[in-house]
């Protein structure tokens, strides 16, 4: 089961029904040992990437929290153990 390390989207009461789903960042190595996220819609459908592999944790992590930012607070599933 993939770790959670962020909390669920907040939205607001006067959002209708349907759009209050959450999308998701997933963490991950990629086949070069590098870090990258993914931005995962509802429906599972990958709607944002990285768009470049991270030797460090941390620096993938700068670069997810400037989506996160924009975007609002979302759910991050990191599968990885620090």
């Amino acid at each position: 089961m993939p770790k959670k390390i962020a909390k669920k989207n907040q939205f607001t009461e006067s959002a209708p029904q349907e759009e209050k789903g959450h999308v998701r960042f997933r963490v991950y190595k990629d086949e070069v040992d590098e870090w990258r996220w993914q931005l995962k819609a509802r429906n599972g459908r990958i709607i944002g990437d990285s768009g470049e592999g991270y030797k460090n944790k941390k620096d993938m992590v700068k670069s997810m929290d400037l989506i996160r930012k924009a975007f609002g607070d979302n759910t991050v599933e990191d599968p990885q153990e620090d």
